[in-house]
Order: C-alpha cells, then sequence, then structure tokens
C-alpha cells in the first residue's frame, strides 16, 4: 500500500517492529552519544519514516517521546505524514511553535535564529531545555571542529555534511549558559552523533 493509499485510509506507517526491544536499543544508542560526545553511534533503520524526516530522527523519537513530550517539526521537517506517525506511534503532542518544546526536529537548511527561541531550561530545572535533533547528510570522525569537555579524554574531530560555521557560532554562545542551554543530536541515515551543551567546539572560520 502506497503511503498516500495509507494516508486516505487512515493509516499510519509501521513503527518499531519489536517495540520494547528496539526502543531500549535506540535509549542506548543516544544515552552512548550523549556520554560520549561526537563519537558516531550507528543507528540500524529500524522502522518505515515519513519522507520530511529521516530514518534515525524518527526512531529517536519513537523511543524517547511519549504522550507527555511536545515536539516541534522545523517547517523543513513537518508534513501531515510525519505528524500523524508521531501522534499515532508515540502520542506526543506536536506544536506548532518552537518555545516550549522538549525536542525540536530540524536540518541544516533550519534558520538558525529559530534556536534561541528554544527553550534553554533555568537555573533551578537546567533540564526543563529543548534537545534539538539535526536531520543531516552524513557524520565523520574528522577534522571539521574539535570537541573538548567532559566524556572527552583530550580531544574528538567531528564533521558533519552541510553544517556551517554560523550554526558553530550558534552553539558557542549557547555553551556560555552551562548548566542550561541545548543538547544538540546529529541523526544521519544511520548514525547519530551528539554535542551536549558542555563540551566546547573549535572550529575554523574557513570550514
Amino acid at each position: 500500500m502506497s503511503l498516500d493509499h495509507q494516508n486516505a485510509a487512515g493509516i499510519s506507517l509501521p513503527g518499531f517492529t519489536n517495540p520494547i526491544f528496539d526502543a531500549t536499543e535506540v535509549f542506548r544508542k543516544v544515552l552512548a552519544a550523549m556520554s560520549r560526545p561526537g563519537e558516531m553511534q550507528s543507528i540500524k533503520k529500524l522502522c518505515a519514516f515519513p519522507d520530511s524526516l529521516n530514518s534515525s530522527s524518527a526512531a529517536i523519537l519513537l523511543a524517547l517521546a511519549d504522550m507527555e513530550t511536545e515536539v516541534w517539526l522545523a517547517p523543513e521537517m513537518d508534513s501531515p505524514q510525519a505528524r500523524d506517525f508521531l501522534k499515532f506511534h508515540t502520542g506526543c503532542r506536536v506544536i506548532e511553535t518552537p518555545e516550549d518544546c522538549m525536542f525540536a526536529i530540524v536540518n541544516t537548511q533550519t534558520d538558525l535564529a529559530i534556536f534561541n527561541k528554544l527553550p534553554i531550561g533555568t537555573s533551578e530545572y537546567p533540564d526543563r531545555s529543548a534537545t534539538l535533533v539535526m536531520a543531516v547528510e552524513n557524520i565523520e570522525s574528522e577534522p571539521g571542529v574539535t570537541l573538548k569537555g567532559p566524556g572527552i579524554k583530550v580531544s574528538h574531530d567531528l564533521r558533519i555534511a552541510d553544517v556551517t560555521t554560523d550554526f558553530w557560532r550558534w552553539f558557542e554562545q549557547n555553551t556560555q549558559l552551562f548548566p542550561c542551554g541545548i543538547d544538540v543530536i546529529f541523526a544521519s541515515e544511520d548514525h547519530i552523533a551528539a554535542v551536549p551543551r558542555s563540551i566546547k567546539a573549535e572550529f575554523s572560520l574557513c570550514m
């Protein structure tokens, strides 16, 4: 059955084949990525996904979102199919503005000015901040930015396709808000890598 026919029939794309096992596997990968910043974690294609998302960003949401989760989809990631998919499989609230979201799903074309609208938490509750999930073409452990901080022994090189110096300038300002601020998860088709707010990213202006 085609996606158009599924939508017409009110049927969502299938989620995880084995919901408990697959969600646990993705959760462990996200946890590993956050605890070892910049290190690539492989993500199997565990579910179908709407065209406006990619396989890893869809899997992250299926594993981490639930009925109490507010998700904001950037215009580049939004579609009726994506909303139906997320609501059907997670029960999450897809909200219209980024100011109150727990997860912001974006890609490299999303306007950086929007990132400054995301919740950064408070000094009392720094955990009440958004996590930014950015769909990207490719993630490589190659020279691009040099990451330093908790979870990294000395330093770690990371190159993300199509992520500009403007993004890393924004992230540099974001780290100055610590313990508040935004955690970032990059999601390609088959890998993820995380850069938490506690990490310093050194980059070249000629990237």
